[in-house]
């Protein structure tokens, strides 16, 4: 029994041979046949390639760098930790009632993280208690 590729098969086909003849023949299943025959139905077809633009030459790669390294300073900005005290003054100001203990930024700083880590809440909770402890 020898094996059997969809080359061989379309050869058969093209004798006139059927799908159960070719099963009985090489001692296989039709289906298996079949499964030659869509191999050979959805051959991808050699498309016209254009070459490929060469982009190093077109990036500069130094600003390119430098840009992903501003976007990692951005959100992990911690000059919010610098400035609580005074935020929390700022905000307590003329307040009634139960003072703030937590600034602004710092939830502005945690809704960053959920959002550009997909992080759930309890998950942004224990961050933020290790936050407050730093």
């Amino acid at each position: 029994m020898a094996n059997l590729t969809a080359e061989k098969v379309e050869e058969l086909l093209s004798q006139g041979k059927k799908a159960s003849q070719i099963a009985e023949q090489y001692g296989i299943t039709r289906q298996a046949v079949y499964c030659h025959i869509h191999k050979l139905k959805h051959k991808k077809k050699p498309a016209l390639c254009k070459p490929k633009k060469n982009y190093n030459s077109l990036i500069d790669w130094k600003i390119y760098n430098e840009g992903l390294v501003k976007r990692g300073e951005i959100l992990l900005d911690f000059e919010l930790f610098e400035n609580w005290q005074e935020e929390l003054d700022l905000m307590n100001t003329n307040k009634r009632g139960r003072p703030y203990y937590y600034p602004e930024a710092l939830i502005w700083f945690l809704s960053r993280l959920k959002s550009i880590f997909k992080i759930d809440y309890r998950t942004l909770e224990g961050i933020a208690r290790k936050l407050i402890v730093f």
